[in-house]
């Protein structure tokens, strides 16, 4: 008769312990898979901000080597006064597209640095081709709009073979 009645005084007390234990367990799962959650999203914002880069790139790329300069650029190369050089406008329009290229490169190697942190460096070392086409492109374009032609480029060693300085480390 002793023995029940030492339960029921301690059932409740078991009961909430117990109550305890479960919710502890049921919050540390609940806590893991909102870590992994976010873990998951950072990955796809890192992951799109890459890819938004990269097609930026791309765009900009596409609108350096256009052959075509439209009226637009024109009057936005233009000085007030007018009466400016075909070759001065032509180096202002490509400078301003110039542009184009230059930000979302830079954009992408903010989110490179950040997909290190995720992944590690090979992700960003992936990139290294686009880097050094992005660089001989520049390069050409400057060669040409100063009238000097296209440097010879030794795509083994990923090195220009040019007497010319580079530009882009100035």
């Amino acid at each position: 008769n002793h023995m029940p009645t030492n339960f029921l005084q301690i059932a409740p007390s078991i009961v909430t312990a117990l109550a305890v234990v479960l919710g502890v367990f049921i919050a540390a799962r609940g806590l893991r898979t909102w870590r992994e959650e976010l873990r998951g999203r950072a990955k796809y914002d890192v992951a799109r901000q890459v890819l938004r880069a990269v097609y930026q790139v791309r765009n900009g790329v596409a609108l350096v080597r256009s052959s075509t300069i439209r009226e637009g650029e024109i009057r936005v190369a233009e000085p007030q006064g007018k009466g400016a050089d075909h070759a001065d406008i032509l180096k202002t329009v490509h400078e301003l597209r110039w542009r184009e290229v230059s930000k979302p490169i830079a954009a992408m190697e903010t989110a490179l640095l950040d997909a290190e942190v995720l992944w590690g460096p090979s992700l960003a070392d992936s990139f290294d081709d686009l880097r050094q086409l992005v660089h001989e492109l520049g390069l050409s374009v400057h060669y040409y709009l100063e009238g000097v032609g296209e440097p010879h480029v030794d795509r083994k060693s990923t090195r220009l073979n040019s007497s010319h300085t580079d530009i882009s480390r100035m």
